[in-house]
């Protein structure tokens, strides 16, 4: 996980989710993983750990 963001990185986030929020609308709900970044590594963790 990144814990820290490039100036430019962070310049990139409101654009992000002017962009994840158009999505969302169209879609009708909303990304999970976008709404919690945590959620990938912890549904998936175990079973990397598995595999490796």
């Amino acid at each position: 996980m990144i814990s820290t963001l490039t100036p430019q990185q962070e310049a990139l986030i409101p654009i992000y989710r002017e962009k994840w929020r158009a999505i969302a609308k169209f879609q009708g709900n909303d990304n999970p993983f976008m709404l919690d970044v945590t959620l990938a590594e912890r549904a998936y963790y175990k079973f990397l750990n598995a595999v490796n």
